[in-house]
């Protein structure tokens, strides 16, 4: 003890790695779930709690398992919220990563609510996004961006754009989103360029009330890559204004859709919207204006 405060061993790691033991910092700061600003950064001295740091908190065991990510009734995730308690309208409601710091990455089974109450969602996005780019484009071109088909996507300027994704979802894990926006950014030589989920029969990656926005690869998966078998799970979901090598919008091994809209995506090559792998359930969807190769 020091001081009535207690003496944690922890190292603050980048990507949302939270190790411990790594060395002693007197600290107070809560291990909480619940994120409280809209900074990006590792701060174990603020007080406060940013995404990241609850990521970290989830992962490094510090943290109360509260979310049954199974169903079988047992606690064996974490489930990060947005606080109650914060002027989300005075604060701002964007999250910007920090480039420094890379994607977030997600080693246990987590689930992310980006309600902020009457101030509306949470937004997340790189620094500078294909968004950003598609954004200006349409504003240059007087058109709406509902009614951009992406077919001269590789004309934009993208100088400047961000060279990473917002999640990355290692092997096994359940990971799940809702009420959020996700602004990509774009990659050279990697899959997925808004989430990535690692080859897997166990990983489920479910997106409620999530739009997803302006991802880039020149490989697959545009906005999502996830080669979890029959088990991406999307409701109210906007996939829209991705571009990749392949799969513009997405490429899965089989999914759940229900009242989703997929549009304004493309690819060099094979589907400019989705490509399913495997099983597949639509309803109450609606697929336009994406192209293909």
């Amino acid at each position: 003890q020091n001081g009535g405060d207690r003496t944690i061993g922890m190292n603050y790691g980048i990507n949302g790695v939270y190790n411990a033991g790594a060395y002693a910092i007197n600290s107070v700061e809560e291990r909480s779930l619940v994120v409280d600003n809209t900074a990006d950064d590792i701060n174990p001295f603020d007080g406060k709690t940013s995404l990241r740091e609850a990521i970290g908190f989830a992962q490094s065991g510090d943290a109360t398992a509260n979310w049954d990510s199974n169903g079988d009734g047992t606690a064996d995730g974490y489930k990060i919220t947005f606080s109650a308690d914060v002027d989300w309208a005075a604060l701002g409601s964007v999250i910007v990563l920090d480039d420094t710091l890379g994607d977030f990455q997600i080693n246990s089974n987590i689930s992310i609510d980006g309600s902020l109450g009457t101030a509306g969602e949470i937004t997340i996005k790189v620094k500078t996004s294909v968004y950003d780019k598609v954004k200006a484009y349409c504003t240059e071109k007087g058109i709406a961006e509902s009614d951009f088909t992406y077919a001269d996507t590789m004309a934009l300027d993208m100088t400047g754009v961000s060279t990473h994704r917002i999640f990355n979802v290692a092997l096994n894990y359940n990971f799940a989103l809702s009420n959020m926006e996700l602004q990509g950014g774009s990659l050279t030589d990697l899959n997925g360029g808004v989430i990535f989920v690692e080859k897997s029969s166990k990983s489920v990656l479910t997106l409620n009330n999530v739009d997803l926005l302006g991802g880039k690869t020149n490989t697959s998966g545009g906005l999502i890559y996830a080669e979890s078998i029959n088990n991406v799970i999307m409701d109210d979901v906007t996939l829209a204004y991705g571009y990749a090598g392949c799969q513009g919008a997405a490429y899965v091994r089989g999914m759940t859709m229900t009242n989703s809209r997929v549009f304004a995506n493309a690819s060099d090559d094979v589907a400019g919207g989705i490509y399913s792998a495997g099983t597949n359930k639509i309803s109450g969807s609606v697929f336009r204006n994406n192209a293909g190769g």
